[in-house]
């Protein structure tokens, strides 16, 4: 009997095929996307005082739904590689050829989710994450899915001329563009409350169980 795990060559070949077939179909879309996601964007914050402090923001898709993350970010005093802030992750459920904000109608799937962050910058290799927990929720459409996420997470590299930041998402290797679209300071919004810890009880379903793209 065959050990489990065995991979016969005609099978490596295909999912060799398979594998550069993806790669080259992801390098032909990307800069592409790259430009939509610009697009899709407010101007970048100008004369800011710190390289990174502020706010940033991204509006990309993932899987079957549209998300809009903005991410009020700082330095930690006394760490200059270590990063603290804040998210609202907006989600809604569309095909990607619908970016825009979504009418309240039946059976529109519309919310925002809120919580802490944490990161660090490196030379121009930066990412920031949530932690895992139960976070603020506001639902504009729909019905909750639960407030419960894994842990979210970008990673990339930091863009100090263009303002960006180019990451990937938990799960994906899709490129997501974030933009500083303002210099933070006295016209930063309020940090949110830090996500509570899971009801030990209480697993969350398989759909709520990824991180929110932060």
């Amino acid at each position: 009997m065959p050990r489990t795990g065995h991979c016969s060559r005609g099978l490596r070949r295909a999912l060799a095929l398979a594998v550069v077939v993806a790669t080259l179909g992801w390098a032909g879309r990307a800069p592409a996307d790259i430009q939509e996601q610009r697009a899709r964007l407010p101007p970048a914050a100008q004369g800011c005082a710190d390289e990174l402090s502020g706010t940033w923001r991204a509006h990309a898709y993932e899987v079957n739904q549209w998300r809009v993350v903005t991410v009020h970010i700082r330095r930690v005093p006394g760490d200059p590689t270590r990063l603290e802030g804040s998210f609202t992750t907006e989600l809604w459920i569309a095909p990607r050829d619908r970016p825009e904000r979504p009418v309240c109608v039946p059976g529109v799937q519309h919310r925002t989710l809120a919580g802490a962050l944490h990161g660090t910058l490196v030379g121009e290799h930066m990412e920031w994450w949530n932690d895992a927990g139960i976070f603020d929720e506001i639902l504009h459409c729909g019905v909750s899915e639960g407030r419960y996420f894994g842990e979210g997470r970008s990673v990339g590299t930091l863009h100090r001329a263009e303002e960006e930041f180019h990451a990937s998402w938990t799960g994906s290797t899709d490129p997501v563009v974030y933009r500083r679209i303002d210099c933070g300071g006295a016209s930063a919004p309020n940090p949110v409350p830090v996500p509570r810890p899971a009801p030990p009880l209480h697993p969350p379903s398989p759909r709520a169980r990824g991180g929110c793209g932060c």
